[in-house]
């Protein structure tokens, strides 16, 4: 059975960080060059693409052998200081790190929410770009492609999106209408 095309942010469960400093939530993983849905947490995935809460300062995790691209969607800016060197991360501007360097986050201006795609770069190459949806202009989500509304008000598949829905693309493209801004995840 084909996956269906919109994941409901509001249909998935937090977990904890793997530190225990924040919570993350999943919104889809796979194998590379597949936009699959697999069970949260299993492991097996190639990239793995989460939003997560930081709500006070706190080291990350350290994920040696992992890629990550992190978006602050929401709040912002976000200091990160990784193995030494410190980032300002503003809102909506990807910021790619080797997820095994040490990192620590502050939070000049309160709480964030960060949109996560990690690769196991040895098998999935990725990366993160932030589009406007506008209304005589629709987005084609294709095959090996997600997008995750930021803000906004969009449809795709015939529903209405709400914030941080997210939408698989599709060998015949998925189209996202609207107005707002995309979080546009490419997996290969």
């Amino acid at each position: 059975m084909p996956a269906k095309p919109v994941i409901r942010f509001a249909d998935l469960s937090p977990s904890p960080w793997l530190n225990g400093a924040g919570r993350t939530v999943e919104l889809a993983s796979g194998r590379s060059g597949a936009a699959v849905r697999q069970p949260p947490g299993d492991g097996r995935w190639q990239w793995r693409l989460s939003l997560a809460d930081v709500g006070r300062p706190a080291p990350f995790s350290r994920l040696p052998g992992i890629r990550r691209i992190l978006t602050v969607v929401d709040g912002g800016p976000l200091d990160l200081t990784v193995d030494g060197v410190r980032h300002r991360i503003q809102r909506l501007q990807p910021f790619e790190f080797d997820g095994g360097a040490e990192t620590v986050s502050d939070l000049p201006a309160g709480p964030v929410r960060n949109l996560n795609l990690m690769l196991r770069p040895a098998s999935a190459q990725g990366s993160v770009a932030v589009i406007p949806v506008i209304e005589r202009q629709p987005v084609q989500l294709h095959e090996f492609q997600l997008g995750v509304l930021l803000d906004g008000a969009a449809t795709a598949a015939g529903q209405q999106l709400a914030q941080f829905d997210a939408v698989t693309g599709s060998p015949d493209g998925e189209t996202i209408t609207g107005r707002g801004q995309l979080a546009l995840v490419s997996v290969f």
